[in-house]
């Protein structure tokens, strides 16, 4: 279960971290390339499942 809860909080952050360049760029206008901005985007959709997958399994052993 502690490996389940590091993978998940690592996921969050992941996540968090992309959200936040992402937001950045598009509020403050820093004309991030776009080299940048997809790759961001790719991983986050590739964290999606697995903290979709770590919520289930916190969540049935919490049970």
């Amino acid at each position: 279960m502690k490996i389940t809860k590091l993978i998940h909080g690592t996921c969050l952050f992941i996540i968090g971290l992309g959200v936040l360049l992402v937001s950045l760029n598009n509020v403050f206008d820093l004309h991030f390339p776009d080299t940048m901005i997809r790759p961001i985007g790719i991983v986050d959709l590739i964290t999606l499942p697995v903290l979709a997958f770590t919520s289930v399994r916190l969540l049935k052993k919490k049970k």
